[in-house]
């Protein structure tokens, strides 16, 4: 932009989503025994056709883990919860273009839920959103996939000049103001930006969104 570089920081993410910016980094293997691990954290085995690759379809995820009884175990509790959160990362955080699958990749660090809290998520997920930007830039992909929710809400919270209030909208004309939105960014000036937008609210927030300020 015409003011320099303004992007998306951890202490972005950790604010306006309250993922945990400081922590073990989140890596790992891509490649592994899936069904194995499958059976070993999830009590079973997921059928061939809900499987591509490394991922594991969220539909039959939650249709299998929906309903808890009443009286369930301790270790069937526990494994609904990897379930649920696996939901979470597939379909939001760990976002892929179909929205339909969650690598698996991310099932092993599930299986201590105590142990669970300690990894930077945030900058895991901020990671993986600027891997899902590169591509789709890089490699003219049709869809951007991430947690597209955390780029609406800092630009949103960065530059005041892309929240204008629309009362009447045109769906004929989005094409012409997608370019307008374009042309706007080009003339964008220092005073334009809100370059510290948290500054007013910082001291309420809950502490896993300040935890990692300092890094």
């Amino acid at each position: 932009m015409s003011v320099g570089e303004c992007t998306i920081t951890l202490h972005d993410v950790e604010v306006l989503v309250g993922l945990p910016a400081d922590g073990e980094p989140v890596t790992g293997q891509m490649h592994d025994d899936w069904l194995h691990v499958c059976q070993e954290l999830l009590g079973v085995i997921p059928p061939p056709k809900q499987i591509r690759g490394q991922r594991l379809s969220l539909t039959w995820l939650g249709a299998k883990f929906h309903e808890l009884a009443n009286d369930t175990d301790e270790e069937t509790i526990t494994r609904y919860a990897r379930a649920y959160i696996l939901q979470l990362m597939g379909g939001s955080i760990f976002a892929d273009k179909s929205t339909c699958y969650v690598h698996l990749m991310f099932l092993p660090f599930l299986a201590n839920l105590h142990h669970t809290g300690r990894y930077s998520w945030g900058g895991a997920c901020l990671a993986w959103l600027y891997r899902q930007l590169c591509k789709k830039f890089k490699q003219d992909v049709g869809e951007i996939a991430g947690l597209l929710i955390l780029l609406q809400i800092w630009a949103r919270e960065r530059f005041p000049i892309v929240a204008l209030q629309l009362l009447h909208v045109n769906a004929n004309q989005l094409h012409g103001r997608a370019y307008g939105s374009r042309y706007m960014f080009d003339l964008l000036q220092p005073s334009q930006i809100v370059w510290e937008p948290y500054k007013t609210v910082i001291d309420s927030l809950p502490h896993f969104c300040t935890n990692g300020h300092d890094i």
